[in-house]
Order: C-alpha cells, then structure tokens, then sequence
C-alpha cells in the first residue's frame, strides 16, 4: 500500500512539472526556425543554437529538465557523434559543416515534438503542413527542363504553377530528396485529416473546428500527394508503400493474434514474407509481359544503379571507419571512382 501511494506521489509530481501548452509551441516554433535558417542560411552555422535554447533554458527553469527521454535518446547521441567525426574527416568542411546543421536541426524538430505531449493530437499537424509547404516550394523552385516530371502534362502543370507564383531565392532541391520527405510527411497529414473528420462525424468538441480541421487536412494531403508524384521519385513511393503495408500487417496482425506478443510477432512475419513473394512475383508476371523496361521497372535505371554501388564499394574500402566527411561523396565519387574532374 505504501508503495502504492508512492507511486501516486511520483507520478502527481510528473505531472505537475509538465511543461505548459505556450512552451511546447514556442519549442516547436523555436526549432522549426532554427532548421529552416540552416537550411536556406547555412553559413550562419551554430547561431540558430541560441534560438533553438530558448525554450530549453525555460524548461529548465521550470521543469528541472532539459528534455523529456525518449527511447532513442543513445541512438541520435551516437549518430550526431559520428555526424561530428564525419565534419572532422571531410576535405570540404564547409560543405560537411552545413550537412552537420541540417542533422541538427532534425534532431531539434525531433526533441521539440517529443516535448510537445502537452498538446496531444496537435502535433500530428505541424509534419502535415510542413509536408505541404515543401510541396509548393519544390513545385515553384524545380527547374522543369533538368528534372522533368513523368508526364508531359505533369511537367507543363509545374511550370504554369511556377510561372504564376514569384521568384523564391533558397537552394534547389533534387526531386528524390523531396519525394522522400514528402513520402515521410504525408501519413502524417493524412492521419490528422481522418481524425478531424472522425470528430466531425462524432459531433464531439466544436463542430466548427472540426470542419476547418478536416478542409485545412484535406488541403495538405492533396498538396503533399500532388508534390509526392510531380516529383517522379519512384524510390520514395516504393518506401512510401514498404511502410504502408508493414504498419497494416502489424495492426491486422494484432486483430488475428490477440494480445499474445509472440504469436503476433510470427503472423507478422508471415503476412511481411507473403507480400515480398507477391511482389516478386508481380515482377516476374509484369518481366513476362514486356513491361519490366518500363515505368517503375526500368531495367537500365536498375543497372546503373549497380554499377554505382559497385564503385562505391572501391570508396568504402578505403575509408570504411570515418567515412568521406558529410556532404563530400560528389567530387569524390566523380575523382576517385570516375576518373572525372568535375562533379557527377
């Protein structure tokens, strides 16, 4: 009984050094800008830290902490070590120093939301519009003529958008970097739409908000999904879907195997192996049918993509503990492995 009532105490004193709601958004603003400046302004280097320490420094104060623990609290520990080694070994440092604050920053927008329980489902909506507005700047910043939508008609979509919309001056991003992320961002845009609707339809809370809450969702998904296929990165639709079916297999797994972990584990295991054979074997069906050059199956995008890691491996060979420094494979994957004085 007494442990009991211990228990109680601790968790009462938890919850009352929670944060309160206007800190958590002042971290997620605060961490939000200081990733954004290191993205568009990176030769600001660590001057965004003062920003992104604010909050912390409050919570400090507050709470007694620094942040709330999470379970991957040693794995980014160890990765922005390596990160750090990789800045050390680079031979173009500034380049490797603009990489190392963008890593930050994630790691920034990463704590500020796992700090951020206070607002429950809110926080669902910062990735969703953040995966909107990188739809729309990819779509008004691309260079259309260099990367090309798939569709003839997708690329003249793109440029009547851009032409319509003024010069933004930030850094041009490849269309496979996009699509990851907007592959990445875009669960999360639907799911804050379904639960908006979902209150919608309940009647619970303000029927008001609930109805912008599902028109503002809406608009995300559409632009996150038009952005995700104007990008044509077939890579990021084939993660996009890995994922898609792994999280369902899991929640299908769970109804057929109870609450029993062990069983559900092996059905999801089953229902994983079942889906690559069906996939393998989609492949082999579309290969017999002439299709396999074509599309999401282009044979000679697959071949160059061998021949890529192939030399790469000549590169891991000879700097397999430290790495080439971030941001430093261009020239010298071109200088090493192609025998090439300029970037490739």
């Amino acid at each position: 009984m007494a442990r009991t009532v211990d228990i109680a105490r601790e968790i009462k004193v938890e919850a009352n050094r929670e944060a309160p709601a206007w800190l958590a958004w002042l971290d997620l603003a605060c961490a939000t800008a200081a990733a954004l400046l290191w993205v568009f302004v990176p030769e600001l280097g660590a001057y965004p830290l003062i920003l992104a320490s604010v909050p912390v420094a409050i919570r400090l104060l507050l709470t007694g902490r620094l942040s709330r623990r999470t379970p991957f609290d040693v794995p980014l520990g160890l990765f922005l070590i390596t990160a750090g080694l990789a800045v050390w070994s680079a031979y173009d440092r500034e380049a490797a120093w603009a990489k190392f604050w963008l890593i930050a920053g994630g790691i920034l927008l990463y704590y500020a939301l796992a700090n951020a329980t206070v607002l429950g489902k809110a926080r669902a909506w910062l990735p969703a519009f953040l995966g909107a507005m990188l739809a729309v700047y990819f779509v008004i910043t691309n260079d259309w003529g260099f990367y090309p939508a798939d569709s003839a008609a997708l690329t003249l979509l793109g440029e009547t958008l851009q032409s319509l919309a003024p010069a933004v001056a930030g850094p041009r991003l490849n269309p496979n970097e996009v699509g990851g992320i907007l592959a990445m961002l875009l669960p999360f845009a639907a799911w804050a739409t379904w639960d908006a609707w979902r209150m919608f339809r309940a009647r619970t809370g303000r029927p008001l908000v609930s109805m912008i809450g599902v028109t503002a969702g809406g608009l995300t998904v559409v632009i996150t999904l038009l952005g995700l296929i104007m990008t044509g990165s077939r890579g990021a639709w084939l993660a996009l879907g890995v994922g898609l079916y792994a999280g369902g297999t899991w929640l299908v797994a769970g109804r057929l195997a109870g609450q029993r972990l062990g069983r559900r584990l092996w059905v999801w295991i089953s229902l994983l192996v079942l889906g690559a054979f069906l996939a393998v074997l989609a492949i082999l069906i579309l290969d017999r049918m002439g299709l396999w050059g074509t599309g999401l199956f282009d044979s000679a995008s697959l071949a160059a993509r061998a021949a890529w890691y192939r030399y790469m491996l000549l590169l891991v060979k000879d700097y397999v503990y430290i790495g080439a420094g971030l941001d430093n494979f261009l020239m010298l994957y071109a200088s090493y492995a192609l025998l090439l004085h300029v970037g490739y």
